[in-house]
């Protein structure tokens, strides 16, 4: 097998994070992470600030696993939203957990935001969140590195359940007309993961995604993988 090496990457998301932006904005934290209009304001003011040629959506990792029940604390103009008190203590409340309602919740409100600026002529870049990064906004990492190693064929099966949720989220995301989907999983990186797992993880799961992935955009879509 050939060696799997890290990947530094060099850009750095200072979206809802960066005083410089938010310091210059008429908004009221933590309430413009919530709503459309505010989102997208903040999208367009990150975009100028960074000399960007996209939008980039959301501020943070945490709306899918809010839409599906996660405790999240919504931070301040400083620090975005991030989970609070973790829901899932096993593998079967993460296999319980509700599929997401796209039609609700803040989750509905990234989508919309991504259609006013869509609408205003700016090319969206949404970013997904990989079954790594979700699970460890749900449940105690220790437990879940631990539930990978003992019982990997229900992890995958957690896995493949947050990845069909995703699909339906860029589903949701064309309509809205988001022209880049970033997948991202910043819990599953080589470093956290290590070699043997990271290999394991992109066999079982990363892989076979990522062919569905491409099945659910259209030809004035692209995808990065990060």
């Amino acid at each position: 097998m050939k060696e799997i090496r890290n990947f530094n990457c060099s850009y750095s998301n200072s979206v809802g994070i960066s005083a410089e932006v938010t310091d210059s904005l008429d908004l009221a934290f933590p309430d413009a992470y919530k709503h459309r209009e505010t989102m997208a304001t903040l999208a367009r003011a990150v975009k100028v600030h960074d000399g960007a040629g996209f939008c980039l959506l959301p501020f943070c990792r945490t709306v899918e696993v809010e839409a599906m029940g996660a405790d999240i604390n919504y931070g301040d103009a400083n620090t975005g939203p991030r989970a609070r008190n973790l829901i899932c203590t096993s593998a079967e409340d993460m296999l319980g957990l509700p599929e997401i309602d796209f039609s609700c919740g803040r989750i509905r409100e990234v989508l919309e935001a991504c259609r006013i600026l869509e609408q205003e002529g700016e090319h969206v870049c949404l970013e997904i969140v990989g079954p790594w990064t979700q699970m460890q906004s749900l449940m105690e990492s220790r437990t879940v590195f631990k539930m990978y190693r003992k019982d990997p064929e229900t992890t995958l099966a957690i896995m493949n359940k947050l990845g069909e949720q995703l699909l339906a989220y860029v589903d949701n995301a064309r309509e809205c007309g988001v022209e880049i989907i970033t997948y991202s999983d910043s819990a599953g990186t080589l470093n956290i993961l290590g070699p043997k797992m990271m290999a394991q993880t992109t066999h079982d799961f990363t892989a076979g995604f990522a062919k569905k992935l491409l099945e659910h955009i259209d030809d004035n879509m692209v995808v990065q993988m990060c």
